[in-house]
């Protein structure tokens, strides 16, 4: 997350920068800056592990925010407790959804039972605050220091490639020349061979689109809501063509964001 910023600084871009303490969940960040008690807000969106974060992309749509930066991150998980306990003392082990998945293996392997928690730091804040030995976090090694806590193991995660990308939002976009993806919402009819129509508007283009997914459309069963990721810039011919066209042609598009992924 401080990497995110430092970039934004880096542009001349006036940031501030409110310390939350542990926020309970990803949406106290959106609402911190959708209030204004913060100019920016960084939230894991994708881990190559665990895959998607999909309420991320559901509270972007809430909050009315923009992608303003990507950063992909690699992440090293540790098994961290309280000073004296050791790896024979653990039976439980606590972490955030997306972390537990990560390190399956090696929780399997030891027999732990698997305890989710808002995120990593407060896994690691609630390790501390209990001050059972039978209890441990996944969590980085920057959050085990920051809470007091020893490291049993390092590297646990199970594909050593594991990288987690992060978004930097606000409540303002931004359009600028290094901007080089674009991410984009929308609803189709539900009705054969919608979706195809416009990947086939995608290729047309000679867009290269580098990831969608699909969350289902709140209050309207049954029906969805697409994100699509694709290389490019908002001044470009190209892009700037097929938003026009996508707006033309759908009940409803929105783009979350002009971004540069780092």
């Amino acid at each position: 997350e401080r990497r995110v910023l430092e970039i934004m600084l880096r542009q001349g871009r006036s940031v501030t920068v409110t310390l939350l303490g542990e926020p309970d969940s990803r949406e106290e960040v959106f609402q911190s800056v959708r209030d204004g008690k913060a100019d920016v807000g960084v939230v894991p969106v994708e881990n190559t592990t665990a895959g998607t974060v999909s309420a991320v992309y559901d509270l972007l749509l809430d909050y009315d925010l923009s992608i303003n930066r990507s950063y992909i991150k690699k992440i090293s998980h540790c098994l961290a407790a309280v000073p004296g306990a050791t790896m024979a003392d653990i039976r439980s082990v606590c972490s955030h959804p997306h972390a537990l998945p990560q390190c399956s293996a090696f929780i399997s392997a030891h027999g732990f039972t698997a305890i989710e928690a808002a995120n990593t730091a407060i896994a690691a804040q609630n390790v501390r605050d209990q001050g059972d030995v039978s209890l441990a976090a996944i969590c980085s090694r920057e959050a085990a220091e920051r809470y007091g806590l020893s490291i049993l193991a390092e590297g646990i995660n199970d594909m050593k490639h594991n990288e987690t990308r992060f978004i930097a939002v606000s409540r303002t976009p931004t359009c600028l020349p290094e901007d080089n993806r674009i991410e984009i919402a929308f609803h189709i009819p539900n009705a054969a061979g919608t979706l195809i129509t416009v990947l086939d508007i995608i290729a047309h283009y000679g867009i290269d689109m580098t990831e969608i997914h699909s969350r289902p459309l709140k209050d309207s069963p049954w029906c969805y809501v697409f994100y699509v990721d694709f290389t490019g810039n908002i001044s470009d011919h190209a892009v700037r063509s097929l938003l026009y066209q996508l707006h033309e042609e759908l009940p409803y598009i929105k783009v979350l964001g002009s971004y540069k992924v780092d």
